[in-house]
């Protein structure tokens, strides 16, 4: 295992995915997606394992509903279905 536990969250998993910004529970920064690679590279866990960790469902997005509203808008204009 990893050997984090629920007290090695710096940020509460409940506020972490609203706002602008998604912030890392593990470091406290601020990203537009929480990355596999920053999740391995900073933390070495795999995001599977930091949602278990959290406590999210396991098809949680690592963004922010603005994030993902933000990337179904860029997606709505560029329609690649249509080409």
């Amino acid at each position: 295992g990893h050997g984090y536990t629920k007290a090695d969250l710096k940020v509460n998993p409940m506020s972490a995915l609203k706002g602008e910004k998604a912030t890392c529970c593990l470091c406290g920064k601020p990203f537009d997606v929480i990355t596999k690679t920053h999740l391995w590279v900073s933390h070495g866990i795999t995001p599977v394992q930091y949602r278990e960790l959290c406590g999210y469902a396991s098809d949680t997005k690592l963004m922010t509903d603005a994030q993902l509203k933000k990337k179904q808008e860029i997606l709505e204009k560029a329609k690649p279905w249509e080409h």
